[in-house]
């Protein structure tokens, strides 16, 4: 989930929204994992505010979680009925992508894991 998943996926789930055609969506992956989560090497995906203030640092980042957090409210919103396809690993904020479906399928193989990482 770099930068540019986050921008797209939102107006994807907007623009899907206004669609009166659509009646259904399906979200699936290809490859050997649905989502391993987080680009955390992707600069713009946790950006750091270049201050000294904690507070301030605190404010940035919040602000910077909530436009992804808008991301899966976008999907959440969606009036069709939006269905997961899970295939192999769904890591960190892929279960979060799940939780904001209405139907959630999985292959035999498919697993979750969250893990939080401290440096």
């Amino acid at each position: 989930m770099n930068a540019v998943f986050w921008r797209e996926y939102r107006e994807c789930f907007n623009s899907i929204a206004q669609d009166k055609y659509c009646r259904a969506v399906v979200v699936s992956a290809a490859g050997r994992f649905f989502s391993v989560g987080l680009d955390i090497k992707d600069p713009d995906v946790l950006p750091s505010a270049d201050d000294k203030d904690v507070a301030r640092k605190f404010m940035y980042m919040r602000d910077h979680v909530a436009i992804m957090q808008d991301t899966f409210t976008a999907m959440e919103r969606c009036p069709q009925p939006v269905i997961i396809a899970v295939q192999g690993a769904a890591i960190g904020g892929a279960i979060d992508l799940l939780c904001a479906a209405d139907i959630r399928l999985c292959t035999e193989k498919a697993f979750f894991c969250i893990k939080e990482v401290v440096s």
